[in-house]
């Protein structure tokens, strides 16, 4: 899949369901990066780069991955954000991130992350299950959305009260279909990721011309 109009130092936040693809769409947008940093919470990326034992050392690589270590998975994310801020240049990558963005507070790196990483050419790509689970800042600095199908209708109400009725595509959705956004344009794409079988790649239907 290409990812040519998606840069390192955005935000993109990846949306849907348990079980509808949200990682492996997560993963098939990672591979063509040439440096990222995974705050790995689940140990699903493990293959991804080489393990960082501690949050300081995570740029010590370009390809890096860092496991909590702990239970206060918030502050090892403050060091690990710092880390990256400190080296720019690279990419966060965030699977379940509604354990560090949520709606009821976000800390100082992390907010900082979203609203300056971009000044030191570090992006934010991150994925969770439900709309309501992340904080707004999220969805204010976000660059690109991918949205797959949503929890409750609650969900649906609060993208179309920020992004408006393009939003109302992905109730057409199906397992393993994904609405891309580009915010700045506000121009859709539908994204269908491919069956176990099938090579590394995704498959894309087109609703606008415009390449991905």
């Amino acid at each position: 899949m290409s990812t040519q109009m998606i840069r390192s130092d955005e935000v993109v936040v990846i949306i849907g369901r348990k079980g509808h693809g949200k990682t492996t769409l997560l993963k098939l947008l990672v591979q063509p990066l040439r440096r990222y940093a995974i705050f790995d919470i689940l140990g699903a990326y493990r293959e991804f780069g080489a393990l960082a034992p501690t949050p300081a050392e995570t740029c010590t690589y370009d390809k890096t991955v860092y496991i909590p270590q702990t239970e206060a998975i918030d502050a090892e994310y403050e060091e690990f954000a710092a880390a990256v801020l400190r080296c720019g240049n690279r990419t966060i990558i965030l699977d379940e991130a509604h354990w560090i963005y949520r709606p009821k507070g976000v800390q100082k790196n992390a907010q900082m992350v979203l609203r300056l990483g971009r000044h030191v050419a570090v992006g934010l790509w991150l994925a969770t299950h439900r709309v309501l689970d992340l904080a707004k800042l999220v969805y204010q600095q976000a660059d690109h959305l991918f949205l797959g199908q949503l929890l409750v209708y609650r969900d649906l109400e609060e993208l179309r009260r920020i992004y408006g009725p393009v939003v109302e595509k992905a109730k057409e959705l199906r397992p393993r279909e994904f609405l891309y956004i580009d915010v700045r344009s506000m121009k859709t794409r539908k994204i269908v990721l491919p069956q176990v079988s099938q090579p590394v790649g995704a498959k894309r239907e087109e609703e606008e011309e415009d390449e991905l």
